[in-house]
């Protein structure tokens, strides 16, 4: 792998509480309701801690493939910040 070019990711996180928050007190969410039409394996979804440890094994793996690999990620909040 040593020839291939470097390569650069961007990962955008939406890190607004209605989209995690609500998987953590079982609020009624529009994305709870789709995941209610699901079969029983597909319907568990990782909470934020569990997505981000995952996200960060992804990540660090990508940057493994070539020393020169670029990462950016950022996070995406309702209200701006």
């Amino acid at each position: 792998m040593s020839g291939d070019p470097p390569s650069a990711l961007a990962v955008i996180i939406d890190v607004s509480v209605a989209s995690w928050g609500s998987r953590a007190q079982g609020q009624g969410s529009e994305m709870q309701q789709k995941q209610q039409q699901l079969p029983q394996q597909q319907n568990s979804l990782p909470d934020f801690g569990v997505f981000v440890d995952a996200l960060l094994a992804f990540l660090q793996a990508f940057v493994m493939l070539h020393r020169q690999n670029l990462v950016t990620v950022l996070a995406a909040h309702k209200r701006g910040w």
